[in-house]
């Protein structure tokens, strides 16, 4: 499932960047904002369900039923054939590791979806750990998480095309990494809840945000460079499980994420230091 999945988000970011480069802002924050819808259903439902005796495997057919409805869109549609220079190549791989408009995009994503990922896995236990919440309550965190970040990303789809992609970024991330750190004086549930909730609209904009900033600084290889940033992207959800788990052998749960918010700070700074390499990121066609 996370394969397909993966696969899906890689391409219609990659369609979307390429058949609307004047309008990457609006319409990567607009398809972001529709992913939020789904991840906010899912735990909603579960919240609702599971404390009923539910089975859990009653939710999963639901997701199966889904990727069906998918499948049978994704067979009726007509999409122009890519040219070349489109496609994702080896060899143009191989000759944008070289260049750091690529690298440091690539390395941005990373750690946002390091502490995104560490979020939306440990946020649960969190509050049922450490400030006793309600079961339905420390489920249904996660569909305010979304909420929110589905919020932002439609106020993000407001955002000028002409506008600079690393100030506002590295805004974002410097105050997500913000609210991971007030989490550390949070005294209860609610308290901790409203902070996730506001860290979700603080992330909102961060994800397409760097994929249109990696697109516009590579232009001649736009699926290479879609596909590839993505990607390594995903790298940080495989990682954040590991993460975890080692710093919750050696620190406090109060102070994980606090600690998690240095992979966004990273993220600021590179997003900052792209910006200052290159005066391109103040996207002529995005």
């Amino acid at each position: 499932m996370g394969l397909g999945g993966g696969v899906l988000e890689s391409m219609s970011s990659t369609v979307l960047s390429d058949l609307f480069p004047d309008r990457r802002k609006f319409f990567l924050n607009l398809s972001q904002a529709f992913y939020c819808l789904g991840a906010i259903l899912g735990p909603a439902i579960m919240s609702t369900l599971l404390p009923l005796g539910v089975s859990w495997r009653v939710c999963f057919m639901g997701v199966a039923a889904s990727a069906f409805v998918l499948l049978v869109l994704y067979s009726k549609s007509t999409l122009p054939v890519p040219a070349p220079s489109e496609r994702i190549q080896p060899s143009a791989v191989k000759a944008l590791l070289k260049e750091s408009s690529f690298i440091l995009p690539c390395a941005a994503l990373f750690c946002y979806v390091l502490t995104e990922s560490a979020v939306v896995i440990y946020a649960n236990a969190y509050l049922q750990t450490v400030h006793n919440a309600p079961e339905d309550w420390a489920i249904a965190s996660l569909s305010l998480f979304w909420f929110a970040m589905m919020l932002g990303r439609w106020a993000c789809t407001k955002i000028p095309e002409h506008a600079s992609y690393g100030t506002g970024t590295a805004a974002l991330l410097i105050a997500g990494a913000g609210m991971l750190i007030f989490q550390q004086w949070a005294e209860s549930w609610q308290a901790s809840l409203i902070l996730f909730s506001l860290t979700g609209l603080t992330f909102s904009g961060i994800w397409p945000l760097i994929i249109g900033m990696s697109a516009s600084l590579n232009p001649a290889y736009s699926g290479t460079v879609l596909g590839t940033t993505i990607a390594v992207g995903s790298l940080g959800c495989i990682m954040a499980p590991s993460l975890l788990t080692g710093l919750l052998e050696f620190v406090a749960e109060k102070n994980v994420f606090p600690l998690m918010a240095t992979p966004l700070l990273t993220g600021a700074f590179i997003v900052l230091l792209v910006t200052h390499r290159s005066r391109k990121i103040i996207c002529p066609p995005c």
